[in-house]
Protein backbone atom coordinates (compact mmCIF):
# COMPACT_ATOMS: atom_id res chain seq x y z
CA UNK A 1 0.00 0.00 0.00
CA UNK A 2 2.78 2.71 0.98
CA UNK A 3 4.77 1.22 -2.37
CA UNK A 4 1.43 1.95 -4.39
CA UNK A 5 1.17 5.85 -3.02
CA UNK A 6 4.93 6.57 -3.43
CA UNK A 7 4.34 5.65 -7.34
CA UNK A 8 1.51 7.13 -7.66
CA UNK A 9 2.39 10.46 -5.86
CA UNK A 10 5.97 9.90 -8.01
CA UNK A 11 3.66 10.01 -11.37
CA UNK A 12 2.08 12.97 -10.20
CA UNK A 13 4.79 15.05 -9.39
CA UNK A 14 6.80 14.31 -12.83
CA UNK A 15 3.19 15.46 -14.57
CA UNK A 16 3.25 18.24 -12.52
CA UNK A 17 6.97 19.08 -13.10
CA UNK A 18 6.17 18.27 -16.87
CA UNK A 19 2.94 20.48 -17.70
CA UNK A 20 4.44 23.33 -15.62
CA UNK A 21 7.49 23.62 -18.06
CA UNK A 22 5.23 23.56 -21.24
CA UNK A 23 3.33 26.65 -19.33
CA UNK A 24 6.84 29.13 -18.76
CA UNK A 25 6.28 31.78 -20.77
CA UNK A 26 8.82 32.12 -23.88
CA UNK A 27 11.75 34.94 -23.57
CA UNK A 28 12.17 37.15 -26.46
CA UNK A 29 15.01 37.67 -28.00
CA UNK A 30 16.59 41.17 -27.20
CA UNK A 31 15.75 43.80 -29.58
CA UNK A 32 18.61 45.59 -31.54
CA UNK A 33 18.49 49.08 -32.89
CA UNK A 34 20.12 49.42 -36.46
CA UNK A 35 22.93 51.31 -37.41
CA UNK A 36 22.84 55.00 -36.55
CA UNK A 37 25.69 57.74 -37.70
CA UNK A 38 25.83 60.45 -35.30
CA UNK A 39 28.54 63.14 -34.51
CA UNK A 40 29.54 63.39 -31.09
CA UNK A 41 29.03 67.24 -31.01
CA UNK A 42 27.56 69.97 -33.58
CA UNK A 43 27.84 73.82 -33.33
CA UNK A 44 25.16 76.29 -32.37
CA UNK A 45 22.90 77.03 -35.61
CA UNK A 46 23.54 74.16 -37.47
CA UNK A 47 20.99 71.70 -39.67
CA UNK A 48 21.16 68.35 -38.04
CA UNK A 49 19.96 65.43 -40.30
CA UNK A 50 18.98 62.88 -37.88
CA UNK A 51 19.14 59.02 -39.59
CA UNK A 52 16.18 56.81 -39.73
CA UNK A 53 16.70 52.92 -38.41
CA UNK A 54 14.88 50.04 -37.62
CA UNK A 55 14.39 47.88 -34.49
CA UNK A 56 15.52 43.98 -35.33
CA UNK A 57 13.79 41.50 -33.06
CA UNK A 58 13.66 37.55 -34.10
CA UNK A 59 15.28 38.29 -37.21
CA UNK A 60 11.73 41.01 -38.18
CA UNK A 61 12.53 44.68 -39.15
CA UNK A 62 10.37 47.52 -36.81
CA UNK A 63 10.09 51.00 -38.03
CA UNK A 64 10.95 53.80 -35.50
CA UNK A 65 9.64 57.10 -34.24
CA UNK A 66 12.30 59.47 -34.14
CA UNK A 67 11.82 61.92 -30.91
CA UNK A 68 14.60 64.90 -30.46
CA UNK A 69 14.81 66.08 -26.88
CA UNK A 70 16.67 69.53 -27.07
CA UNK A 71 18.47 70.32 -23.58
CA UNK A 72 15.59 72.59 -22.36
CA UNK A 73 13.10 69.34 -22.26
CA UNK A 74 11.80 70.06 -25.42
CA UNK A 75 10.47 67.42 -27.77
CA UNK A 76 10.12 67.60 -31.69
CA UNK A 77 9.01 64.07 -33.58
CA UNK A 78 11.12 65.21 -36.68
CA UNK A 79 14.46 63.70 -38.55
CA UNK A 80 15.79 67.37 -38.97
CA UNK A 81 16.43 69.82 -36.68
CA UNK A 82 18.07 73.75 -36.27
CA UNK A 83 20.17 73.34 -33.04
CA UNK A 84 19.11 76.36 -31.15
CA UNK A 85 20.16 75.52 -27.68
CA UNK A 86 23.09 74.83 -26.32
CA UNK A 87 23.99 70.97 -24.24
CA UNK A 88 23.26 67.97 -24.56
CA UNK A 89 20.69 66.17 -27.10
CA UNK A 90 19.00 62.92 -26.32
CA UNK A 91 17.50 61.16 -29.55
CA UNK A 92 14.98 58.40 -28.84
CA UNK A 93 14.14 55.95 -31.54
CA UNK A 94 10.71 54.16 -30.63
CA UNK A 95 9.07 50.71 -31.62
CA UNK A 96 6.61 49.22 -30.40
CA UNK A 97 7.51 45.11 -30.66
CA UNK A 98 4.80 42.60 -29.79
CA UNK A 99 2.49 45.11 -28.23
CA UNK A 100 5.34 46.61 -25.98
CA UNK A 101 7.43 50.00 -26.97
CA UNK A 102 11.23 49.26 -27.04
CA UNK A 103 12.67 52.99 -26.89
CA UNK A 104 16.55 53.30 -27.85
CA UNK A 105 18.69 56.37 -27.01
CA UNK A 106 21.56 58.28 -28.56
CA UNK A 107 23.36 61.61 -27.43
CA UNK A 108 24.73 64.57 -28.83
CA UNK A 109 26.08 67.48 -27.54
CA UNK A 110 25.63 71.24 -29.59
CA UNK A 111 28.36 73.68 -28.56
CA UNK A 112 28.98 77.46 -29.08
CA UNK A 113 31.77 77.97 -30.81
CA UNK A 114 32.57 81.98 -30.17
CA UNK A 115 35.09 82.28 -32.52
CA UNK A 116 36.55 80.20 -34.76
CA UNK A 117 39.38 80.55 -37.33
CA UNK A 118 38.93 79.99 -41.22
CA UNK A 119 42.42 81.17 -42.50
CA UNK A 120 45.63 82.18 -42.10
CA UNK A 121 44.69 86.28 -42.47
CA UNK A 122 41.95 85.26 -39.39
CA UNK A 123 42.78 87.81 -36.44
CA UNK A 124 41.25 87.89 -32.88
CA UNK A 125 42.17 90.74 -30.55
CA UNK A 126 41.02 91.89 -26.95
Amino acid sequence: MKYKKFIVSLVCGFALCLTAGLFVPKMSAEAQLGDVSLEDSYTLGESIFIPKTSVTVDGKEYDTEIIVVFPSGTAYASNEIKAKEEGLYRIQYRAVVNGELKVFEKTFEVINNLYGVTSTASSISY
